[in-house]
């Protein structure tokens, strides 16, 4: 009896899933093959309206002054005409995605492009650029290439019908990520009674087919500013629950476009509605005809899934697991940055970007003015942002203490390439936050031309008054 009761406990400790048998259970490919080709496309759209509008010229300029990120000012623009043909190969990388053609080299190699291009001008982040460079890396990593590509058609053996089930999650927690931490940021005061920054951006969307006749009643500011905050932190849980998953995606489709007709927030909406398909049955894309259609076309790959329930054989599984804590730790943290700072993030923009912190804040700048002097020559220049600066350049300085702080370097470095050694740099500055009264961000006595860049908190920056 007790022999038999041993062995039945060692064979039942034997069946048990562990960690690695869960993450490398196999799953269907499809879900993660959609994602490619939406994700792609959405970057082609989008790099096709970057040359139509111009903005690369507008923006990366290499004669143009830069604001750099701490340690990168060593990335430069590609002199003429090299960022256009810097994007034009983006776009080319972008079609490979969609096409599975090259795959892994295509993905790698957008990530590391698309990168540089957020290095080249802090004024021009935005948080899903951030997005756009996590979900290029995640692809080079997982094989979306397996199937429904022309990898595949030309090489077979590359053929895959399962994935480890870690892949879909990796790109289900990407996307968790960005509305969880987007809902977090919106548990503050401004959001939550102030109703701001709503309040602020439904007044500029008054002539608004229908609802934008409502759009300064105060009942309508609190539906959207709590109806903001609860999508963002029940969306996930909604759409990882079975019975509740269609409804939400329906609710994550309905507040996206309203979104895309209210804001202008680029591909942003887009690029989250296609994501949030992630969270449904993996095989979901092999209900509709069109993917049995291509997979005929494509000689060697077979139509339905091969092999669902044999088990996946990979090397170096502790390796992939290290790699996944590395990976979910990071982007657990790095939001979180903002705490080890002193004051209001929206103010101070200390710990802001790379956080999700979406839609969270309004500010009303008036132009900086520098204040440059030379004690030894007893004059003193008044200097308002030159032609040197684009004007998104300016909006975006001018509530920014780092931003201005860079620039004042700039100047301080073009006055003593003048002849002015004693230079010292100050900064009359003026801005509102989230519907405030207008109040100096910076000390104006502060010599910036002293003042050195950090991680660490400015003292300089003067607190956010109620």
């Amino acid at each position: 009896m007790m022999a038999g009761t041993t062995t039945d406990v060692v064979g039942l400790a034997k069946d048990r899933p562990t960690v690695l048998s869960r993450l490398f259970r196999p799953v269907d490919i499809a879900s993660l093959v959609f994602i490619r080709i939406a994700f792609g496309t959405i970057l082609l759209w989008h790099l096709r309206e970057l040359f139509q509008s111009g903005a690369i010229d507008a923006l990366y300029d290499s004669d143009q002054f830069h604001f750099r990120y701490l340690g990168f000012n060593w990335v430069h623009p590609w002199p003429e005409p090299g960022m256009r043909l810097h994007f034009a190969a983006l776009s080319v990388l972008a079609a490979c995605i969609v096409l599975g053609l090259f795959y892994r080299y295509a993905a790698l190699l957008f990530c590391v492009g698309f990168t540089y291009v957020l290095l080249l001008d802090r004024t021009a982040y935005h948080n899903h650029y951030y997005l756009i460079i996590l979900l290029s890396g995640i692809l080079a990593v997982v094989p979306a290439h397996g199937s429904f590509s022309l990898d595949v058609c030309w090489r077979p053996k590359l053929r895959l019908s399962v994935v480890p089930v870690w892949m879909l999650w990796l790109v289900r927690f990407q996307v968790g990520i960005v509305y969880v931490y987007s809902g977090f940021a919106k548990l503050e005061q401004d959001w939550i009674i102030r109703l701001q920054p709503v309040r602020l951006l439904l007044a500029r969307e008054t002539d608004f087919p229908i609802l934008g006749a409502f759009f300064r009643e105060e009942w309508m500011i609190a539906l959207f500013s709590y109806g903001g905050l609860a999508f963002d932190l029940l969306i996930i849980p909604l759409l990882l629950w079975r019975p509740t998953r269609t409804f939400a995606f329906l609710v994550a489709i309905g507040f996206h476009l309203l979104n895309v007709l209210l804001f202008d927030i680029g591909i942003f909406p887009w690029l989250m509605i296609a994501l949030t398909t992630i969270f449904f049955e993996p095989s979901w894309p092999r209900r509709f005809l069109f993917w049995q259609a291509a997979a005929k076309r494509c000689k060697g790959v077979p139509n339905g899934l091969a092999n669902p329930t044999a088990e996946t054989n990979f090397a170096g599984q502790w390796w992939t697991l290290a790699f996944l804590a590395v990976y979910v730790t990071t982007q657990l943290l790095i939001p979180l940055r903002h705490h080890l700072y002193p004051g209001n993030p929206n103010w101070t923009e200390e710990g802001q970007n790379f956080s999700w912190r979406l839609m969270h804040r309004v500010k009303a700048c008036r132009d900086v003015v520098f204040v440059a002097s030379s004690p030894a020559a007893q004059r003193t220049w008044h200097i308002r942002p030159p032609t040197s600066l684009t004007e998104k350049q300016v909006i975006r300085m001018s509530g920014h203490p780092d931003l201005i702080l860079e620039f004042s370097h700039f100047l301080a470095n073009e006055m003593r390439a003048a002849g002015y050694e004693d230079v010292q740099i100050r900064a009359l500055t003026s801005v509102s936050l989230n519907g405030r009264e207008q109040q100096p961000l910076l000390a104006p006595d502060t010599d910036l031309a002293m003042q050195h860049r950090s991680w660490r908190h400015q003292p300089w920056i003067l607190p956010l008054e109620p």
